[in-house]
């Protein structure tokens, strides 16, 4: 019985040893040190966060990107809605003051000639917090994962009035082919039955 107990006893120490240092090998690192993203740098998320950590972030899980449709083709059933934006990582695109700028000083010219041919307006998709939380929240997600995500600072939506499916198809077309946005996809209006 006694014998029972002693290794049941080193099993559970066995355990609680190999769970302790996958804790510190894995996940501490983020914890130990508290890394956020350097305040000196706006765009630090495009400087593969050499500040915190040289080597490790470069053995980071790619982010698997989204195929852009040859053509968008709306329902019969489609009521006017939204067109909800994903920009290309690495474009590093803001909204300032109601236009799209690029903290990466990416070329937004062939972004801002689009939409200036159609009634639109632009909002941050992921309003209840602030670009400098989100930005946090990624930092530290990826440190954690060891992988690249999403980063929904580069998410946009963008409102249109009454239009021709044919308008709003060729809008999100012509999104598509930006080398700056990784998809454009049209979102129904939502409504309550």
């Amino acid at each position: 019985m006694k014998r029972g107990f002693a290794l049941i006893f080193l099993v559970l120490i066995f355990v609680l040893i190999t769970f302790g240092a996958y804790y510190f090998v894995k996940i501490s690192p983020t914890k130990q040190k508290n890394l956020v993203p350097p305040q000196s740098s706006p765009n630090f998320r495009y400087s593969t966060y050499s500040q915190a950590c040289p080597d490790l972030c470069k053995e980071f899980k790619p982010r698997v990107l989204l195929n852009r449709p040859l053509h968008t083709q709306l329902s019969s059933s489609f009521r006017n809605g939204m067109i909800v934006v994903q920009f290309a990582d690495d474009s590093g695109v803001r909204l300032r003051e109601g236009k799209l700028i690029s903290i990466t000083n990416a070329n937004l010219d062939q972004l801002n000639n689009v939409l200036s041919q159609y009634p639109v307006s632009i909002e941050r998709a992921f309003k209840s917090e602030t670009e400098e939380e989100i930005s946090g929240e990624l930092y530290n997600l990826e440190m954690s994962k060891q992988e690249i995500l999403r980063d929904s600072n580069l998410t946009y939506i963008l409102r249109f009035p009454e239009m021709k499916y044919e308008d709003i198809e060729k809008f999100v077309d012509q999104l598509n082919t930006l080398p700056v946005v990784e998809i454009a996809s049209v979102e129904p209006k939502v409504t309550n039955p």
